[in-house]
């Protein structure tokens, strides 16, 4: 629990392990394969005292000095403890489209610090399995989808003073032949709206020249259905109030909504929730010459986005 100073010192256990008596084997040293840690933030925007790589990197050098240089590392919980009305988030997560470019940060952070996972409480209006997905849900999926590609070297030139609102991951499917290139606007003001323009020139694709068929996948306003569960909890009087955990989760459960007839109205409505939150793909022609493919496009304020462009389609 590096998030909880004052406790106890989590270093301390790892020297232990290095150095200390194992009080089974009677030996010296305990092996150890992986460490898990706990990482928040406070609030939606509102960091909390240590940063995801801090977290990490706090226990990581302590364990490298102690020659435990082939370990996991992952956060088996975490994100952000409390909503705007200062009640405990149950899923750790809100269901504001802002989420979605919070956590693909996230993601992004953990590819550069090597880290190698990140458990989360929820994904959907009932947690885990049934229900409408969040935006966490789609950011993780289109995460995903790069799963068994190589990452591409990246350099970035930002204008003005967007710096730091715009991010984006390149990587390259050699089974495929595919390239994905993928798009975040993460802002700290959850309700900050507009547009971000983006240019991106990926170089080395050899000597092909011509159309290729690329499927963008975004997810904003249009792929959350937690815009109308807000209308609907407004045209119901529904208020901060009536919730027993924060209001801004996107979980449907008792814990959040305690009146059994407030739960059953939106329970109800999950399917017209599902059919709010689908992603809705769309295809496009990109052009590569002399090997350099151009991407010029916006995305929203806390949208992401990805492109999937089918290298093998050339014409």
């Amino acid at each position: 629990m590096t998030v909880s100073d004052g406790l106890w010192d989590e270093r301390e256990l790892i020297v232990h392990c290095a150095r200390g008596k194992n009080f089974c084997t009677g030996k010296t040293g305990t092996r150890l394969c992986f460490i898990a840690a706990s990482y928040y933030d406070n609030n939606p925007g509102v960091a909390g005292k240590y940063t995801l790589s801090e977290t990490i990197n706090m226990l990581r050098d302590v364990a490298v000095k102690e020659r435990y240089k082939k370990l996991f590392y992952g956060i088996d919980e975490g994100r952000i403890l409390f909503g705007f009305d200062q009640k405990h988030l149950g899923p750790r997560a809100v269901g504001y489209t802002w989420q979605a470019a919070y956590d693909a940060r996230l993601y992004h952070t953990m590819i550069d610090e090597n880290i190698d996972y990140f458990s989360h409480w929820a994904y959907t209006t009932s947690g885990i399995l049934s229900g409408a997905l969040s935006v966490a849900a789609h950011t993780a999926d289109l995460f995903y989808r790069m799963t068994g590609s190589i990452r591409l070297p990246e350099k970035y030139e930002t204008a003005g003073n967007e710096e730091g609102k715009v991010g984006g991951i390149a990587a390259f499917n050699k089974k495929q032949n595919k390239l994905y290139v993928l798009f975040y606007a993460y802002s700290d003001s959850v309700f900050q709206s507009g547009q971000r323009e983006i240019s991106c020139e990926l170089a080395g694709l050899g000597k092909i020249s011509g159309k290729v068929k690329a499927t963008r996948t975004l997810i904003s306003d249009d792929s959350n259905y937690f815009d109308e569960l807000l209308a609907d909890r407004a045209k119901e009087g529904i208020t901060q109030k009536d919730f027993g955990w924060s209001s801004d989760s996107f979980v449907i459960s008792a814990t959040e909504l305690p009146n059994a007839a407030h739960l059953k109205l939106f329970r109800d409505r999950i399917p017209y929730y599902m059919s709010c939150s689908a992603l809705k793909p769309v295809s496009e022609s990109l052009t590569v010459k002399d090997g350099i493919l151009n991407i010029r496009t916006e995305i929203p304020v806390h949208g992401v986005s990805l492109y999937e462009i089918a290298l093998d389609s050339v014409k």
